[in-house]
């Protein structure tokens, strides 16, 4: 069986992604009030010469004036145009002014660190950043680059060092905070993540980090500390839609989570007023979990920032092959995370791809080598292609929590059926079945009986019509894609075994 990808449990807690991203998610920016205006230092009369050199004649020497003032005078922002020319096609730079030029879009974000032809590598990159860290120590943002590509690389010691460098040097900086607290969900201690956000006193003040504070809590099982402080920051009217959209989002869930649903659907579509792509996955995780539809597909079409929101709709309509494309531009942002892989195996499997899917299982294990779900989708797979004994080896040692001991039973089932071992497979597939009816997971009770079905089909079992119509009784008019395939698939294999039958189904 394959399990739904779409998790039981998901918060809004802060995405761990590169600075260009997180920057260009405008996850960093602290906009004015609204009415409120900026007041710019003034700039220094050299450097002010520079600019309206520059900007009079464009070359080689007055871009690299500008860019060089920049830098000591610490304003970047001004030479961003003079560098986009020195590595654009309009001007021809010698090595030493490319290099200062990739440094100040690199300090903006608006390109990764380049150092070679292989930048895609994330060893290349993580040299970067080692190098950079060292000419300049106290650049708290690299050293959380340089802990993002250490613990993407599996050294997870080290990247927790990096990390807390980083914390030692801007214990208070937004993208700091928000960054070593999903590392330590990563590292499955919510209570580090939690305390570094409640025992600062930015948290209070900011709706980014505030947001972050209320949906770790539930990951410690605590009450959120700032649940009224941040039902007070969105009603203050003084941040844009954007600066407290995964706010909204994660009071939403709580409320949610709590049984209030008008207020928490409410509060959910205030996130989406101009959301971050977090948000967007969070509003797709309540439309699968509550039933309560918050977007339209033109919305996720339309966003550069909707992977996970992409992946989980595609998969819930029954597009398998966008889901698994959009789950692997997911795992382009973040490598590491459980849950894209989740969704890429499941994905693969349901595309009848298992070499795909034993690859990004492969992949996923060695981040979480005991993670249930990307387990079970490894045996399904392994299964499916007639590996049952390598299948059963793993089976026995899958974790049993979070109801994957429901999808363990199926998988048993599917192994006994592959092996002829009918009485057996039917006795796992139901108690895989009236375990999701004991916890309520209907959508589950569906598609495990599903499988039954097809798997009876399969067999030529003699109850295998009978079990094909139970299953379809039980899903109903339910929007189980997953399920519906499945059937689709067993209605299939009778019609092709004898044509006949297919006149009974319709009866």
């Amino acid at each position: 069986m394959i399990p739904s990808p779409v998790p039981e449990v998901r918060n809004v807690v802060p995405r761990w992604r590169s600075l260009k991203r997180t920057i260009e998610a405008r996850e960093l920016s602290y906009p004015a009030r609204p009415g409120v205006y900026r007041e710019f230092r003034p700039f220094s009369d050299e450097f002010r010469i520079r600019v309206e050199s520059w900007r009079r004649a464009p070359n080689v020497v007055s871009a690299a004036e500008v860019i060089e003032a920049a830098l000591v005078a610490g304003d970047e922002g001004e030479a961003i145009t003079a560098a986009r020319a020195l590595l654009g096609n309009d001007l021809s730079p010698v090595p030493l002014l490319r290099a200062q030029a990739h440094r100040i879009l690199e300090r903006k974000g608006i390109v990764e660190a380049a150092v070679s032809p292989d930048v895609g590598l994330v060893a290349r990159r993580l040299s970067y950043w080692r190098k950079w860290t060292r000419s300049h120590p106290m650049d708290a943002l690299a050293w959380v680059e340089l802990a993002r590509h250490q613990f993407t690389l599996g050294y997870k010691v080290a990247a927790t060092r990096s990390m807390m460098v980083a914390r030692q040097i801007a214990p208070d900086n937004r993208h700091v905070m928000r960054s070593a607290a999903r590392m330590f969900l990563h590292l499955h201690q919510p209570d580090v993540a939690h305390d570094f956000l409640r025992k600062s006193q930015a948290t209070r003040h900011d709706p980014w980090l505030t947001a972050a504070e209320i949906a770790i809590a539930s990951y410690r099982e605590k009450t959120p500390q700032l649940f009224k402080t941040g039902l007070s920051l969105i009603d203050s009217g003084n941040w844009r839609p954007h600066q407290t959209n995964e706010l909204a989002a994660a009071i939403g869930t709580h409320l949610l989570n709590d049984g209030y649903h008008k207020r928490g659907k409410r509060m959910m579509l205030l996130g989406l007023a101009d959301p971050t792509g977090n948000t967007l996955a969070q509003a797709e995780w309540v439309t699968a979990k509550f039933g309560e539809t918050l977007l339209e597909a033109s919305t996720l079409k339309s966003s550069t920032d909707a992977n996970e929101a992409r992946t989980f709709r595609f998969y819930r309509t029954g597009l398998y092959a966008k889901s698994l494309e959009s789950a692997t531009d997911w795992l382009d942002e973040e490598p590491f995370l459980n849950r894209a892989y989740i969704a890429a195996t499941a994905a693969a499997n349901m595309m009848e791809d298992y070499t795909r899917t034993l690859e990004f299982a492969d992949a996923g294990l060695k981040f979480d080598p005991i993670s249930p779900f990307i387990l079970q989708n490894k045996i399904y797979a392994l299964a499916c292609s007639g590996s049952m004994d390598d299948a059963e080896r793993i089976l026995e040692s899958v974790p049993q929590h979070d109801g994957a001991e429901y999808v363990a039973e199926a998988n048993r089932g599917l192994i006994a059926f592959r092996r002829s071992q009918l009485d057996v497979g039917v006795r796992h597939y139901r108690a895989a079945i009236s375990g999701f009816k004991k916890t309520q997971n209907i959508d589950q009770e569906c598609t495990a009986l599903a499988y039954l079905a097809r798997e009876a089909v399969r067999a030529e079992m003699s109850t295998a019509i009978e079990v094909l119509r139970e299953a379809e009784k039980i899903l109903g008019s339910r929007e189980n894609q997953q399920a519906r395939k499945i059937l689709k698939d067993a209605r299939t294999m009778l019609e092709v075994r004898n044509v006949g039958l297919s006149h009974v189904l319709k009866r």
